[in-house]
């Protein structure tokens, strides 16, 4: 038998899309992208699946600051948990916090509050204390023998045992100023000699020499201090230079008297005896520590910003209760004025570099010095959209999500069109920037940007406040609870009641002269419980026409499309659907 032989058309033409690449809202968007898509991931690329959604970890109030110790921190209406227990916390103050968390300590920044996370006990990072009666003596005195017996007179002390007064002083008040001598008594020599003092040494006591041992608790070795009080020790320490704030070098005990020891130097010594009966008869001793709007750590230091001042802040190195006090090295405190008029938006550490974010700038420290590059900063209200991946800042700007590296900062959001928002957070998991805008217009908008592929995606997770990353997950905080993203989350369950929709870009059929559309095949792969919908608009009229639908297993869906100048197609389902490729048939077409 003869069979009919089949004439091969070889002006028919295909196109194959097996890349699916996010969401694209410009003019040159390509085949593998959409105008529009929900829940959807590029987890699975080049094929298109559904995203995994957070899930709910605790319950909380609202977050007001999170940070990452041993265990996982957070303060939610006023209250603090740690590791997701409560700690009966001190009264604190409205608004959100920056915790900044050194070992087993977490610093609360503006409320100047520390968390010791061994003993679950808060400490004030500031204090005063205030002597009232009594005496106050200061001397001059070396950092290298601070406890030292120091005697003053104007005239050569007489020793009787020259042994026993080996290493003690003789402060000589005969000479303007006075001078140190100290003691040297060997073979060879037993006389006075003149030493240069390198600091101070302060003994606050009762009229008996007792140590007013109430004065000196609460401060530490490091501690940056500042000394006030009457009228009658303002003078006295106005005179020694003392006036000011000096960092505390030493806490210690000389004869039964406890002292500090300032990391400062004076020409003369006092005694100052403060009066009871005089209503300003005090002297003062506080550590104060700067409002910091923002705060984090870097060079085992504090960095910090006070916003309302225009001021950037730095402790001492390894002394985060120490924020003042002359600059003697470049471990000491340091302030520095930003110079530049508007306001901070956010804070971040690179390559152990803090950068202090404004809306026309960044402000990058290194050492004691400033250097500012002017570029798109971050908005308003987004400060928590900062993040730091492989050597970039990504955070949002007006109107655009900006990646800053090397000091050139540019656009990764030119897919989205115009990104309008009142304030907006950010987290990052598994390579992927996942951006919760707070819209202008009311409600909230989830963007997923892949960060390796440049493929953008869009979730309707809820509104998040905050995140931290959480050994191999990340948490994000929401007002009513901490929700977990999870890595290995990518199995079919995992997506399981997961609805997500895409809609393509406007498809033109055909053209004057040309190869028009005419059969479209879907491939895709369709899990357990889960379905998948196609359907099509034809010119933008709006509505659309169910096309087909896929079983479970691998399915083809055919489509035959009906004349028109263009189609939209949409795809939507529920659960686990990975989307492998979509086939483009063409045939010729005439102008009829």
């Amino acid at each position: 038998m003869r069979l009919p032989s089949i004439k091969e058309y070889k002006n028919r033409q295909s196109r194959v899309i097996s890349s699916f690449e996010g969401i694209n809202r410009t003019c040159s968007a390509g085949g593998g992208e959409f105008s529009d898509s929900l829940n959807l991931s590029s987890m699975e690329y080049p094929a298109l699946s559904p995203s995994v959604l957070p899930k709910l970890l605790e319950s909380t109030g609202e977050i007001q600051g999170v940070c990452r110790g041993e265990k996982w921190v957070w303060i939610s209406d006023g209250q603090l948990y740690y590791g997701g227990e409560v700690v009966e916390t001190p009264l604190l103050t409205e608004g959100e916090k920056s915790l900044v968390c050194v070992g087993s300590r977490i610093y609360i920044f503006p409320d100047k509050l520390c968390f010791d996370c061994t003993d679950r006990t808060f400490s004030n990072m500031e204090h005063s204390a205030t002597a009232s009666s009594g005496v106050v003596i200061i001397t001059p005195c070396l950092k290298s023998n601070p406890s030292a017996y120091i005697v003053r007179s104007d005239t050569r002390p007489e020793i009787d045992s020259p042994a026993s007064f080996e290493g003690c002083f003789w402060l000589d008040s005969s000479s303007i100023p006075p001078k140190l001598k100290k003691y040297v008594f060997s073979e060879n020599v037993s006389d006075f000699v003149e030493v240069t003092p390198d600091c101070t040494r302060i003994v606050v006591s009762d009229l008996e020499g007792n140590t007013d041992r109430c004065f000196y608790e609460g401060f530490n070795t490091g501690d940056s201090i500042t000394l006030s009080g009457s009228q009658q020790m303002e003078s006295a320490l106005s005179d020694l230079g003392l006036l000011s704030t000096f960092m505390i070098y030493e806490k210690g005990s000389v004869q039964g008297s406890d002292y500090i020891i300032l990391d400062t130097t004076v020409s003369s010594d006092k005694a100052v005896l403060l009066n009871t009966a005089a209503e300003d008869a005090v002297f003062t001793a506080k550590r104060r520590v700067p409002h910091l709007d923002m705060a984090v750590l870097c060079q085992n230091r504090i960095f910090g910003c006070n916003i309302s001042e225009n001021r950037i802040y730095a402790s001492g190195k390894n002394l985060f209760c120490s924020w003042y006090g002359s600059r003697s090295s470049t471990d000491s405190p340091m302030q520095l004025e930003a110079g530049t008029p508007s306001p901070f938006t956010a804070l971040a550490v690179l390559s152990d570099v803090p950068y202090f974010f404004k809306e026309s700038c960044v402000h990058k420290i290194i050492g004691s010095t400033q250097s500012v590059v002017r570029c798109e900063g971050v908005q308003r209200g987004c400060a928590k959209t900062l993040q730091v991946h492989s050597g970039a800042f990504y955070y949002k700007s007006f109107g655009k999500v900006m990646r800053l590296a090397s000091g050139v900062a540019s656009s990764v959001s030119d897919k989205l069109g115009h990104l309008d928002c009142t304030d907006a957070c950010a987290a990052l998991f598994d390579g992927r920037y996942y951006l919760c805008l707070h819209k202008q217009e009311g409600g909230y908008i989830t963007y997923v940007y892949d960060m390796a592929r440049d493929i953008w995606h869009k979730e309707d997770t809820a509104l998040f406040t905050d995140s931290l990353e959480w050994d191999k997950s990340t948490l994000l905080f929401f007002d009513k609870g901490v929700y977990s993203l999870s890595a290995g989350e990518n199995g079919d369950n995992s997506r399981e009641g997961v609805c997500w929709y895409a809609e393509s870009t406007d498809l033109i059929r055909s053209e004057e002269g040309k190869k028009a559309l005419s059969r479209i095949v879907i491939r895709a792969s369709v899990g357990e419980r889960a379905h998948l919908n196609v359907y099509v608009m034809y010119d933008g009229d709006g509505n659309y026409v169910f096309a087909g639908s896929a079983k479970q297993g691998y399915s083809s869906i055919p489509l035959l499309l009906r004349r028109c100048d263009r189609i939209k197609i949409r795809l939507e389902g529920r659960g686990y659907v990975k989307l492998i490729s979509v086939s483009e048939f063409f045939t010729p077409c005439s102008s009829v």
